[in-house]
Protein backbone atom coordinates (compact mmCIF):
# COMPACT_ATOMS: atom_id res chain seq x y z
CA UNK A 1 0.00 0.00 0.00
CA UNK A 2 1.33 3.87 -0.58
CA UNK A 3 -0.09 7.16 -0.35
CA UNK A 4 -1.42 8.55 -3.36
CA UNK A 5 0.33 11.57 -5.38
CA UNK A 6 -2.56 13.31 -5.86
CA UNK A 7 -3.29 14.35 -2.00
CA UNK A 8 -3.27 17.57 -0.28
CA UNK A 9 -3.47 18.33 4.08
CA UNK A 10 -4.56 21.28 5.09
CA UNK A 11 -4.27 21.47 9.38
CA UNK A 12 -8.01 22.99 10.99
CA UNK A 13 -8.54 25.05 13.74
CA UNK A 14 -9.58 21.47 16.06
CA UNK A 15 -6.33 19.71 15.30
CA UNK A 16 -8.01 17.65 12.95
CA UNK A 17 -6.72 17.01 9.33
CA UNK A 18 -8.27 18.10 5.71
CA UNK A 19 -7.09 15.52 3.25
CA UNK A 20 -8.10 16.13 -0.29
CA UNK A 21 -7.20 13.92 -3.32
CA UNK A 22 -7.55 15.27 -6.97
CA UNK A 23 -7.27 11.92 -8.76
CA UNK A 24 -10.86 11.12 -6.69
CA UNK A 25 -11.84 14.32 -5.69
CA UNK A 26 -12.60 13.17 -2.55
CA UNK A 27 -12.32 14.99 0.49
CA UNK A 28 -12.10 13.53 4.38
CA UNK A 29 -11.55 14.60 8.19
CA UNK A 30 -8.36 12.75 9.44
CA UNK A 31 -7.82 12.64 12.95
CA UNK A 32 -4.32 14.20 13.98
CA UNK A 33 -3.03 10.50 14.99
CA UNK A 34 -4.14 8.31 12.28
CA UNK A 35 -2.97 11.43 9.78
CA UNK A 36 0.94 10.14 11.44
CA UNK A 37 -0.21 6.77 8.83
CA UNK A 38 0.35 8.62 5.68
CA UNK A 39 2.01 12.19 6.53
CA UNK A 40 5.18 12.61 3.98
CA UNK A 41 4.88 9.31 2.95
CA UNK A 42 3.94 9.25 -0.89
CA UNK A 43 4.87 6.58 -2.93
CA UNK A 44 6.13 5.08 -0.04
CA UNK A 45 5.10 1.68 1.24
CA UNK A 46 2.56 1.99 3.74
CA UNK A 47 1.10 -0.13 6.52
CA UNK A 48 -1.88 0.40 8.81
CA UNK A 49 -3.47 -2.40 10.73
CA UNK A 50 -6.57 -0.69 11.64
CA UNK A 51 -8.87 -2.29 8.92
CA UNK A 52 -11.57 0.56 8.91
CA UNK A 53 -9.51 3.27 8.61
CA UNK A 54 -7.51 1.14 6.03
CA UNK A 55 -11.02 1.06 4.14
CA UNK A 56 -12.03 4.78 4.29
CA UNK A 57 -8.84 5.85 3.21
CA UNK A 58 -8.74 3.08 -0.14
CA UNK A 59 -12.21 4.28 -0.62
CA UNK A 60 -11.26 7.82 -0.89
CA UNK A 61 -7.98 7.31 -3.02
CA UNK A 62 -5.83 8.58 -0.31
CA UNK A 63 -4.01 5.43 -0.20
CA UNK A 64 -3.48 3.05 -3.17
CA UNK A 65 -2.45 -0.14 -4.14
CA UNK A 66 1.41 -0.03 -4.58
CA UNK A 67 0.70 -1.64 -8.20
CA UNK A 68 -1.08 1.08 -9.45
CA UNK A 69 -0.01 3.89 -11.33
CA UNK A 70 -2.03 6.74 -10.68
CA UNK A 71 -0.68 9.23 -13.89
CA UNK A 72 -1.79 6.08 -15.95
CA UNK A 73 -5.03 5.78 -14.84
CA UNK A 74 -5.13 9.51 -15.07
CA UNK A 75 -3.69 9.75 -18.65
CA UNK A 76 -6.76 6.35 -19.50
CA UNK A 77 -9.24 8.84 -18.15
CA UNK A 78 -8.06 11.81 -20.27
CA UNK A 79 -8.25 9.26 -23.30
CA UNK A 80 -11.78 8.26 -22.59
CA UNK A 81 -12.91 11.16 -21.99
CA UNK A 82 -11.16 12.72 -25.57
CA UNK A 83 -12.26 10.39 -27.87
CA UNK A 84 -15.90 9.66 -26.32
CA UNK A 85 -18.64 10.30 -29.26
CA UNK A 86 -21.54 9.95 -27.74
CA UNK A 87 -22.47 13.38 -28.22
CA UNK A 88 -21.45 15.98 -30.37
CA UNK A 89 -20.37 20.08 -29.73
CA UNK A 90 -20.29 22.68 -32.48
CA UNK A 91 -19.49 26.86 -31.91
CA UNK A 92 -21.16 27.91 -34.61
CA UNK A 93 -19.75 32.11 -35.96
CA UNK A 94 -23.02 32.78 -38.82
CA UNK A 95 -20.22 35.80 -39.00
CA UNK A 96 -17.72 37.76 -37.70
CA UNK A 97 -19.24 40.67 -38.52
CA UNK A 98 -19.69 42.83 -35.13
CA UNK A 99 -21.54 46.59 -34.05
CA UNK A 100 -19.17 47.19 -31.35
CA UNK A 101 -15.53 48.23 -31.30
CA UNK A 102 -13.87 46.44 -27.88
CA UNK A 103 -10.48 47.38 -27.39
CA UNK A 104 -9.51 43.96 -26.69
CA UNK A 105 -11.10 42.24 -29.29
CA UNK A 106 -8.91 39.37 -30.55
CA UNK A 107 -10.85 39.17 -33.67
CA UNK A 108 -10.51 42.80 -34.38
CA UNK A 109 -7.74 41.88 -37.20
CA UNK A 110 -9.67 39.23 -38.41
CA UNK A 111 -13.34 40.43 -39.08
CA UNK A 112 -15.29 40.46 -42.37
CA UNK A 113 -18.39 41.10 -42.91
CA UNK A 114 -19.21 37.97 -44.53
CA UNK A 115 -22.36 36.07 -43.47
CA UNK A 116 -22.80 32.49 -43.58
CA UNK A 117 -24.26 31.94 -47.32
CA UNK A 118 -26.99 29.88 -47.85
CA UNK A 119 -24.90 27.21 -49.50
CA UNK A 120 -22.32 27.13 -46.40
CA UNK A 121 -25.68 26.35 -44.24
CA UNK A 122 -26.84 23.79 -46.42
CA UNK A 123 -23.35 22.13 -46.13
CA UNK A 124 -23.58 22.23 -42.71
CA UNK A 125 -26.34 20.76 -42.69
CA UNK A 126 -25.23 17.57 -44.40
CA UNK A 127 -22.01 17.85 -42.21
CA UNK A 128 -24.02 18.18 -38.96
CA UNK A 129 -26.15 14.95 -40.11
CA UNK A 130 -23.18 12.79 -40.85
CA UNK A 131 -22.10 13.89 -37.55
CA UNK A 132 -25.04 13.31 -35.64
CA UNK A 133 -25.78 9.26 -36.93
CA UNK A 134 -26.07 7.56 -33.30
CA UNK A 135 -25.34 10.05 -31.21
CA UNK A 136 -27.34 10.64 -27.80
CA UNK A 137 -26.67 14.14 -27.56
CA UNK A 138 -25.61 17.83 -29.70
CA UNK A 139 -25.27 20.94 -28.37
CA UNK A 140 -24.63 24.27 -30.39
CA UNK A 141 -23.16 27.70 -29.04
CA UNK A 142 -23.74 30.47 -31.39
CA UNK A 143 -21.14 33.02 -31.55
CA UNK A 144 -19.32 35.56 -33.21
CA UNK A 145 -18.73 38.68 -34.28
CA UNK A 146 -21.98 39.48 -33.01
CA UNK A 147 -24.49 36.77 -34.04
CA UNK A 148 -28.01 38.27 -33.22
CA UNK A 149 -26.49 40.22 -36.59
CA UNK A 150 -27.12 36.89 -38.10
CA UNK A 151 -30.90 36.10 -36.46
CA UNK A 152 -31.86 34.98 -40.14
CA UNK A 153 -29.39 32.35 -39.82
CA UNK A 154 -29.49 31.27 -36.56
CA UNK A 155 -33.25 30.87 -37.36
CA UNK A 156 -32.96 28.76 -40.40
CA UNK A 157 -29.93 26.61 -38.69
CA UNK A 158 -32.10 26.26 -35.40
CA UNK A 159 -35.22 24.92 -37.10
CA UNK A 160 -33.53 21.96 -38.86
CA UNK A 161 -31.45 21.29 -36.15
CA UNK A 162 -34.02 20.85 -33.67
CA UNK A 163 -36.48 18.92 -36.32
CA UNK A 164 -33.16 16.51 -36.94
CA UNK A 165 -32.66 16.21 -33.28
CA UNK A 166 -36.22 15.42 -32.58
CA UNK A 167 -36.85 12.84 -35.43
CA UNK A 168 -33.43 10.55 -34.23
CA UNK A 169 -34.14 11.10 -30.56
CA UNK A 170 -31.05 12.60 -29.74
CA UNK A 171 -31.39 15.33 -26.50
CA UNK A 172 -30.18 19.18 -27.87
CA UNK A 173 -29.53 22.23 -26.67
CA UNK A 174 -28.21 25.36 -27.47
CA UNK A 175 -26.24 29.05 -25.68
CA UNK A 176 -25.54 32.03 -27.31
CA UNK A 177 -22.39 34.60 -26.69
CA UNK A 178 -23.65 38.53 -27.60
CA UNK A 179 -22.96 41.64 -26.16
CA UNK A 180 -26.63 41.88 -25.68
CA UNK A 181 -27.25 45.35 -27.68
CA UNK A 182 -29.45 44.16 -29.64
CA UNK A 183 -31.01 41.27 -26.96
CA UNK A 184 -34.91 42.54 -26.86
CA UNK A 185 -37.44 40.42 -24.88
CA UNK A 186 -38.96 39.56 -28.55
CA UNK A 187 -35.55 38.18 -29.94
CA UNK A 188 -35.11 36.46 -26.28
CA UNK A 189 -38.60 34.93 -27.48
CA UNK A 190 -37.03 33.84 -30.37
CA UNK A 191 -34.17 32.55 -29.09
CA UNK A 192 -35.82 30.21 -27.09
CA UNK A 193 -37.84 28.81 -29.27
CA UNK A 194 -34.96 28.16 -31.23
CA UNK A 195 -34.08 25.95 -27.77
CA UNK A 196 -31.30 28.81 -27.13
CA UNK A 197 -31.73 28.63 -23.40
CA UNK A 198 -28.89 30.31 -21.75
CA UNK A 199 -27.22 33.71 -22.64
CA UNK A 200 -23.62 35.47 -22.09
CA UNK A 201 -23.45 39.40 -22.30
CA UNK A 202 -20.28 41.16 -21.27
CA UNK A 203 -20.24 43.80 -18.51
CA UNK A 204 -16.91 45.69 -17.91
CA UNK A 205 -17.63 48.37 -15.70
CA UNK A 206 -19.87 50.56 -14.68
CA UNK A 207 -21.16 53.45 -17.69
CA UNK A 208 -18.61 55.13 -18.53
CA UNK A 209 -15.78 52.64 -17.99
CA UNK A 210 -17.82 50.09 -19.86
CA UNK A 211 -18.42 53.01 -23.03
CA UNK A 212 -14.84 53.17 -22.93
CA UNK A 213 -13.94 49.72 -23.68
CA UNK A 214 -17.37 48.57 -25.44
CA UNK A 215 -18.40 50.93 -27.71
CA UNK A 216 -20.48 50.90 -30.86
CA UNK A 217 -18.20 50.84 -33.89
CA UNK A 218 -19.44 54.86 -34.44
CA UNK A 219 -18.32 55.50 -30.75
CA UNK A 220 -21.20 55.14 -29.21
CA UNK A 221 -22.89 54.32 -25.93
CA UNK A 222 -24.22 50.80 -25.00
CA UNK A 223 -24.11 50.28 -21.52
CA UNK A 224 -27.49 51.56 -20.53
CA UNK A 225 -29.53 49.68 -23.63
CA UNK A 226 -27.54 46.22 -22.21
CA UNK A 227 -28.71 46.85 -18.71
CA UNK A 228 -32.25 47.46 -20.13
CA UNK A 229 -31.86 44.46 -22.28
CA UNK A 230 -31.10 41.99 -19.53
CA UNK A 231 -33.75 43.28 -17.24
CA UNK A 232 -36.28 42.69 -20.06
CA UNK A 233 -34.78 39.02 -20.69
CA UNK A 234 -33.64 37.61 -17.72
CA UNK A 235 -36.69 36.24 -17.35
CA UNK A 236 -37.04 34.17 -20.72
CA UNK A 237 -33.42 33.25 -20.96
CA UNK A 238 -30.13 32.02 -18.15
CA UNK A 239 -28.19 34.91 -18.14
CA UNK A 240 -24.84 35.18 -17.47
CA UNK A 241 -22.85 37.94 -17.04
CA UNK A 242 -19.19 38.15 -17.77
CA UNK A 243 -16.95 41.06 -16.44
CA UNK A 244 -13.71 41.60 -18.11
CA UNK A 245 -11.06 42.71 -16.29
CA UNK A 246 -7.21 43.76 -16.26
CA UNK A 247 -5.45 46.42 -14.52
CA UNK A 248 -7.60 49.41 -16.07
CA UNK A 249 -10.94 48.04 -14.12
CA UNK A 250 -10.47 45.42 -11.46
CA UNK A 251 -11.05 47.98 -8.92
CA UNK A 252 -14.48 48.91 -10.44
CA UNK A 253 -15.95 45.16 -10.03
CA UNK A 254 -17.74 46.29 -6.45
CA UNK A 255 -19.45 49.06 -8.84
CA UNK A 256 -20.85 46.84 -11.56
CA UNK A 257 -22.14 44.49 -8.34
CA UNK A 258 -24.00 47.27 -6.90
CA UNK A 259 -25.84 48.36 -10.04
CA UNK A 260 -26.64 44.77 -10.58
CA UNK A 261 -28.34 44.95 -6.71
CA UNK A 262 -29.72 48.53 -7.14
CA UNK A 263 -31.61 46.83 -10.51
CA UNK A 264 -32.92 43.86 -8.06
CA UNK A 265 -31.31 41.31 -10.52
CA UNK A 266 -28.94 39.33 -8.13
CA UNK A 267 -31.59 36.56 -8.10
CA UNK A 268 -32.35 36.25 -11.80
CA UNK A 269 -28.22 36.64 -13.01
CA UNK A 270 -25.05 34.84 -13.16
CA UNK A 271 -21.89 36.52 -12.66
CA UNK A 272 -18.28 36.00 -12.77
CA UNK A 273 -15.15 37.21 -14.18
CA UNK A 274 -13.28 37.16 -17.68
CA UNK A 275 -9.88 37.29 -17.57
CA UNK A 276 -8.26 39.58 -20.43
CA UNK A 277 -5.02 38.61 -22.02
CA UNK A 278 -2.95 38.95 -25.12
CA UNK A 279 -4.31 36.33 -27.46
CA UNK A 280 -3.34 36.99 -30.84
CA UNK A 281 -1.38 40.06 -29.90
CA UNK A 282 -4.73 41.77 -29.81
CA UNK A 283 -4.16 43.59 -26.46
CA UNK A 284 -1.10 45.03 -24.79
CA UNK A 285 0.42 42.34 -21.99
CA UNK A 286 1.16 45.33 -19.91
CA UNK A 287 -2.43 46.09 -19.30
CA UNK A 288 -3.38 42.33 -18.13
CA UNK A 289 -3.76 41.01 -15.12
CA UNK A 290 -1.08 38.01 -14.56
CA UNK A 291 -2.71 35.02 -13.66
CA UNK A 292 -1.64 34.83 -9.99
CA UNK A 293 -3.21 38.36 -9.88
CA UNK A 294 -6.37 36.97 -11.77
CA UNK A 295 -7.35 33.89 -9.23
CA UNK A 296 -6.28 35.18 -6.00
CA UNK A 297 -9.04 38.57 -6.91
CA UNK A 298 -11.46 35.87 -8.62
CA UNK A 299 -11.60 33.76 -5.19
CA UNK A 300 -12.39 37.42 -3.36
CA UNK A 301 -14.95 38.95 -6.02
CA UNK A 302 -16.49 34.95 -5.48
CA UNK A 303 -16.88 35.72 -2.05
CA UNK A 304 -18.48 38.80 -2.89
CA UNK A 305 -20.59 37.22 -5.40
CA UNK A 306 -21.69 35.08 -3.13
CA UNK A 307 -22.65 37.27 -0.29
CA UNK A 308 -25.24 39.34 -2.76
CA UNK A 309 -27.12 35.96 -3.80
CA UNK A 310 -26.32 36.26 -7.21
CA UNK A 311 -28.20 33.06 -8.72
CA UNK A 312 -25.04 31.39 -10.00
CA UNK A 313 -22.78 31.70 -7.03
CA UNK A 314 -19.51 29.54 -8.09
CA UNK A 315 -19.25 25.92 -6.53
CA UNK A 316 -16.50 26.31 -4.39
CA UNK A 317 -15.51 23.08 -4.68
CA UNK A 318 -13.24 21.76 -7.48
CA UNK A 319 -14.30 19.49 -10.09
CA UNK A 320 -12.40 16.73 -11.90
CA UNK A 321 -11.31 17.79 -15.29
CA UNK A 322 -10.71 15.48 -18.06
CA UNK A 323 -10.18 16.93 -21.73
CA UNK A 324 -10.24 20.54 -20.78
CA UNK A 325 -12.63 22.09 -23.63
CA UNK A 326 -14.17 21.27 -27.06
CA UNK A 327 -10.38 22.77 -28.19
CA UNK A 328 -9.15 18.81 -27.36
CA UNK A 329 -11.81 16.76 -27.74
CA UNK A 330 -12.59 15.07 -31.07
CA UNK A 331 -16.06 15.59 -30.94
CA UNK A 332 -16.23 19.50 -31.28
CA UNK A 333 -15.06 22.35 -34.01
CA UNK A 334 -15.76 25.77 -33.95
CA UNK A 335 -17.22 26.79 -37.27
CA UNK A 336 -16.57 29.81 -39.37
CA UNK A 337 -18.86 31.69 -41.80
CA UNK A 338 -17.84 30.32 -44.91
CA UNK A 339 -17.52 26.84 -43.83
CA UNK A 340 -13.91 26.69 -42.63
CA UNK A 341 -13.33 24.49 -39.26
CA UNK A 342 -11.17 25.02 -36.88
CA UNK A 343 -10.93 23.60 -32.62
CA UNK A 344 -10.64 27.03 -30.92
CA UNK A 345 -12.54 30.14 -30.50
CA UNK A 346 -9.36 31.78 -30.63
CA UNK A 347 -8.12 30.51 -33.90
CA UNK A 348 -11.48 32.11 -35.88
CA UNK A 349 -10.99 33.53 -38.74
CA UNK A 350 -7.31 33.17 -39.37
CA UNK A 351 -7.06 31.17 -42.41
CA UNK A 352 -3.95 29.19 -41.69
CA UNK A 353 -5.43 28.01 -38.87
CA UNK A 354 -8.33 26.04 -39.88
CA UNK A 355 -8.21 22.19 -39.57
CA UNK A 356 -10.66 21.49 -42.57
CA UNK A 357 -13.91 22.53 -43.84
CA UNK A 358 -17.45 21.15 -43.97
CA UNK A 359 -17.29 20.95 -48.02
CA UNK A 360 -14.82 18.33 -47.58
CA UNK A 361 -13.27 19.38 -50.96
CA UNK A 362 -9.74 17.60 -50.11
CA UNK A 363 -7.50 20.07 -52.73
CA UNK A 364 -7.36 22.67 -50.34
CA UNK A 365 -4.84 22.75 -47.74
CA UNK A 366 -5.89 22.68 -43.73
CA UNK A 367 -3.78 23.09 -40.44
CA UNK A 368 -3.30 19.23 -39.85
CA UNK A 369 -0.02 19.86 -37.31
CA UNK A 370 -2.15 22.30 -35.61
CA UNK A 371 -5.33 19.52 -35.62
CA UNK A 372 -2.91 17.15 -33.97
CA UNK A 373 -1.16 19.35 -31.71
CA UNK A 374 -4.61 20.14 -30.06
CA UNK A 375 -5.97 16.34 -30.00
CA UNK A 376 -2.29 15.25 -28.59
CA UNK A 377 -1.38 17.60 -25.88
CA UNK A 378 -1.06 15.23 -23.33
CA UNK A 379 -0.20 17.05 -19.52
CA UNK A 380 0.29 13.99 -17.99
CA UNK A 381 3.41 13.64 -20.09
CA UNK A 382 4.38 16.88 -19.73
CA UNK A 383 8.10 17.35 -17.51
CA UNK A 384 6.39 19.49 -14.98
CA UNK A 385 2.76 18.87 -14.94
CA UNK A 386 3.15 15.27 -14.57
CA UNK A 387 4.56 16.23 -11.06
CA UNK A 388 1.86 18.13 -10.10
CA UNK A 389 -0.52 16.94 -7.88
CA UNK A 390 -3.42 19.65 -8.73
CA UNK A 391 -2.99 17.51 -12.05
CA UNK A 392 -6.23 15.76 -12.10
CA UNK A 393 -8.59 18.94 -11.59
CA UNK A 394 -6.67 21.34 -13.92
CA UNK A 395 -5.00 19.03 -16.85
CA UNK A 396 -2.55 21.29 -17.86
CA UNK A 397 -5.01 24.37 -18.47
CA UNK A 398 -5.88 25.95 -21.76
CA UNK A 399 -4.55 23.80 -25.02
CA UNK A 400 -4.84 27.19 -27.10
CA UNK A 401 -2.24 28.67 -24.23
CA UNK A 402 -0.24 25.64 -24.43
CA UNK A 403 0.24 25.42 -28.25
CA UNK A 404 1.18 29.16 -28.71
CA UNK A 405 2.78 29.76 -25.65
CA UNK A 406 4.58 26.55 -25.29
CA UNK A 407 4.37 26.51 -21.71
CA UNK A 408 0.36 25.45 -19.31
CA UNK A 409 -1.98 28.22 -18.16
CA UNK A 410 -1.97 26.89 -14.28
CA UNK A 411 -5.53 26.27 -12.45
CA UNK A 412 -7.12 28.79 -10.10
CA UNK A 413 -6.68 25.90 -8.05
CA UNK A 414 -2.90 26.40 -7.76
CA UNK A 415 -3.52 29.58 -5.72
CA UNK A 416 -7.11 29.21 -4.07
CA UNK A 417 -7.13 25.38 -3.71
CA UNK A 418 -7.05 25.68 0.34
CA UNK A 419 -9.44 28.56 0.55
CA UNK A 420 -12.08 26.99 -1.42
CA UNK A 421 -11.93 23.61 0.54
CA UNK A 422 -11.77 25.10 4.06
CA UNK A 423 -14.62 27.15 2.98
CA UNK A 424 -16.71 24.24 1.72
CA UNK A 425 -15.47 22.28 5.08
CA UNK A 426 -16.81 24.66 7.30
CA UNK A 427 -20.45 24.77 5.46
CA UNK A 428 -20.69 21.35 4.96
CA UNK A 429 -18.87 19.04 7.12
Amino acid sequence: MKVSKFNFYYPLPNQDILIYNTATNSLAVIEEENFTYIKDKANKNVIIEDQELLNNLLLGGFVVENSVNELDLLKLKLLESRFDKRGFSLTIAPTLDCDFECIYCYEKNNQINTYMSLKTQNQLMNFIQNRLRGLEKFKISWYGGEPLLAMDIIENLSNKIIKICRERHIEYSASIVTNGYSLTAEIAQKLKNFAINKVQITIDGPKDTHNLRRPLKNGGPTFEKILENIKNVCDILTVAIRINVDKKNIEQFDEVLDILVKNKLQSKIQVYLGFVDDANNCYSPAKCLSSNKFFKLNYETNKKIRAKNFMNTKKVYPELVNNYCGADHIAHYVVGPTGLLYKCVNDIGIRNKAVDSVFYNSSNKYNISLYNAYMLNMPTEDPVCSKCNLLPICMGGCPHTKINSKKSSCSEYKYNLENYLKQYAQDFI
